[in-house]
């Protein structure tokens, strides 16, 4: 497949924050277990299983409808010069006070502590205090995605960004609010027939896809920046697939 970069060095365009005032946020349950990773990709992508629990992924797609309510998508474009194709729905907000609440009742905070980056390489498990840098929490530009049948987010790359802390990001977080194989308000129901579409997909190689399917509550974490891998959000054919992402920052 060509190789087509979202912008200069990758760099995927993003929603600018409401400047409106701050929503009232979705609870977030407190993890009381171990969470699982599952290495996708070494170096480069990892899932995190449940890290929402059913009820937290309805509260935040309910609040994404009736809270804030995602704006209508505009007539379909072509994309400025180096910039990738998409047309889904997308709302964000700026609250780093609220990004921090939501790393360390995840349990990320805890998690990702021993997650240490010594160039392409990610380190995990290392609690030395060997150089390098740590996760230290998520950007506080928090943006919630919505995909409906026909839309998708084309082949690019995510690029860095320092966050209003001045903390350098280095993972893409998405977290997954429910399967679009589900009933069609994303929130419950059983499993219907076809393909409901809406994977991310990567290509570490030339002709090598690797598909992560969007299930409630799983969280998807990879590098960005120098070392992203081509990716893209498959088009979804059936459902609505729910979003909230936001960025892993070092220090």
């Amino acid at each position: 497949m060509p190789k087509t970069k979202a912008k200069a060095k990758g760099k995927a365009p993003q929603p600018k924050p409401s400047a409106g005032p701050l929503p009232t946020w979705p609870l977030v349950t407190m993890h009381a277990e171990a969470l699982d990773v599952r290495e996708v990709i070494p170096d480069h992508v990892y899932t995190i299983a449940d890290l929402f629990s059913l009820e937290d992924c309805q509260r935040w797609i309910a609040f994404a409808e009736r809270g804030s309510g995602f704006p209508a998508v505009g007539p379909v474009v072509a994309p400025p010069r180096g910039h990738a194709f998409r047309n889904n729905a997308r709302l964000a907000f700026q609250d780093p006070a609220f990004a921090q609440m939501l790393w360390e009742r995840s349990g990320l905070a805890r998690l990702l502590a021993p997650w240490r980056l010594a160039g392409r390489r990610v380190v995990r498990g290392d609690r030395s205090t060997a150089p390098g840098p740590r996760p230290v929490g998520l950007n506080g530009n928090l943006r919630l995605y919505r995909y409906e049948p026909g839309q998708r987010f084309d082949a690019h790359y995510d690029d860095w960004v320092l966050d209003s802390l001045g903390r350098r990001s280095e993972f893409t977080l998405l977290i997954y609010l429910n399967d679009p194989g589900t009933d069609p308000s994303g929130v419950a129901g059983p499993s219907r027939p076809g393909d409901p579409g809406g994977e991310t997909v990567f290509y570490p190689d030339r002709g090598t896809a690797v598909a992560v399917s969007p299930r409630a509550g799983l969280a998807l974490l990879h590098r960005h920046g120098a070392h992203c891998l081509r990716h893209e959000g498959r088009e979804v054919h059936r459902g609505v697939k729910y979003v909230l992402r936001s960025d892993v920052v070092y220090a």
